[in-house]
């Protein structure tokens, strides 16, 4: 799905936010791209078309997110897109709602965090790709990446009891997040989940055309992997339970995953907040697989050995955000979410910091600097106040 800006509408109506943004961005001001808390008592729509809408919170605070190809660089706290039924004035209060639901957030601050509230879907199930359960999307495009080495998008997110992703009754899809070239443009890998049953869930979209990968002129893809060393992650446990979801890129800059020849690499990072379990890789591209490529692998079963050669043929990929896409005649359940926060870092290694110790980091096979557990969330911190900005404009586009 591809929104292309083809009518900019200006009402001159602006939208002023104040209040709230993560305490992780407040300590670290350079590293945070920007913060979304989800602690919004309201949503305004800013932009919209007749399949899309973008909604922006009272309480985002003075690190919001952008995206620059659909909303023009204005603030916006989260996109849906469907096929019909956007007006322009009631989606963000009619297809999302605002929930205190005591037990659930008992659930998600375990006696420590001060989270008031949290976004979910209104509908209790996807029955079609009709905007009634509309795909959900948060995160910045284009992240600058001057002298950047890595970034990362972290959120916290609950599914409901019955929640079905791919091969589950008629549902056939079910993805997480997008890390792309700026403008939504090729190439886009992605992770996805292609069973509630599988392990780390699954990389793809990665193309021959797209990609460099010395020694295989012709490869396409994965079919599940490649899973990170150690991984217990099953997709179907997240069901009645708060997560922690972290995607990290590695060498997003083209002159760097190429040009140096360091390679690019893919990790995705969970934790089961609701049972208080550990943080865990779930994936990594780098970590590799055996018979899990469509073709053009290594071997005779289509391995994926990835190698520092493995990088973007020609451009940066600065986008980065979720992806909360499902598809099929009915995928039963709705999805909920909180401190959302998108961060970048000039360095790609652990050194200066603690790597694989801490309340709420890996214990192994951490690579560099992440975000990790919100304050808010997991130890009790209160919401820091923000400078408020203004300035949104309502946009309208077309998809296709």
């Amino acid at each position: 799905m591809r929104i292309i800006l083809s009518i900019i509408i200006a009402f001159g109506l602006a939208i002023t936010s104040a209040i709230s943004k993560e305490a992780w961005c407040t300590s670290n001001p350079s590293n945070c791209v920007c913060s979304e808390d989800f602690q919004s008592t309201t949503y305004t729509e800013v932009g919209n078309d007749t399949v899309s809408a973008f909604c922006l919170g009272d309480q985002t605070g003075d690190k919001p997110c952008r995206y620059t190809d659909y909303l023009a660089g204005d603030p916006y706290s989260f996109m849906m897109i469907g096929t019909t039924g956007y007006n322009g004035t009631t989606d963000c209060t009619s297809k999302m709602t605002i929930s205190t639901d005591a037990t659930l957030l008992a659930d998600l601050n375990n006696g420590v965090g001060s989270v008031a509230r949290f976004l979910r879907h209104t509908a209790a199930n996807f029955t079609g790709y009709s905007g009634s359960q509309p795909e959900m999307r948060f995160g910045y495009d284009p992240i600058d990446l001057t002298g950047v080495k890595r970034i990362s998008i972290r959120f916290y997110s609950y599914h409901s009891s019955d929640y079905q992703w791919a091969s589950d009754g008629s549902c056939t899809n079910g993805k997480l997040a997008h890390n792309n070239a700026t403008n939504y443009n090729p190439p886009y890998p992605t992770i996805t989940y292609p069973s509630s049953t599988a392990g780390g869930g699954q990389m793809y979209v990665f193309r021959d055309e797209e990609y460099n990968w010395d020694g295989h002129a012709n490869f396409e893809g994965f079919y599940f992997g490649p899973e990170a060393p150690g991984n217990t992650f099953i997709v179907g446990d997240q069901r009645n339970r708060w997560y922690r979801h972290e995607v990290i890129i590695r060498r997003p800059r083209q002159s760097d995953s190429a040009g140096l020849g360091l390679g690019y690499d893919m990790e995705y990072w969970t934790t089961n907040i609701s049972d208080g379990g550990v943080t865990q890789a779930a994936l990594k591209l780098s970590a590799g697989c055996t018979g899990c490529m469509a073709f053009g692998g290594t071997g005779t079963g289509n391995d994926f050995a990835w190698d520092t050669s493995f990088h973007p043929l020609t451009v940066d990929l600065p986008a980065l955000y979720t992806e909360l896409f499902r598809e099929g005649t009915t995928c039963n359940g709705w999805q909920g979410w909180a401190y959302a926060t998108v961060a970048k870092w000039t360095t790609d290694d652990c050194t200066g910091i603690t790597c694989n110790g801490g309340s709420g980091f890996p214990t192994s096979g951490q690579t560099g600097p992440m975000i990790g557990p919100a304050t808010e969330v997991e130890a009790g911190g209160a919401p820091i106040a923000g400078s408020s900005f203004s300035g949104a404009v309502i946009r309208g586009g077309t998809v296709k």
